[in-house]
């Protein structure tokens, strides 16, 4: 495969995992749950997102080093 096609689906998962971030984080913070269960559900969701995100930035990070992006 060619690093520009390395390089484009690089960055197509790094902003999908972006998103997901966002997108979890309008429902913690802007979205007030009334329920503490629903509460209870949403954080889980953004340790999930940050989680996702770290291990495609030190992916990403690993990738430029070896100079394959």
């Amino acid at each position: 495969m060619s690093k520009k096609l390395f390089k484009l689906i690089a960055n197509i998962i790094t902003l999908c995992s972006i998103g997901y971030v966002i997108y979890i984080g309008y429902f913690v913070f802007f979205d007030k749950s009334v329920t503490p269960e629903d509460i209870t559900k949403i954080y889980p969701k953004m340790g999930y997102a940050y989680v996702s995100l770290a291990i495609i930035l030190i992916t990403r990070a690993l990738l430029r080093k070896y100079r394959i992006l």
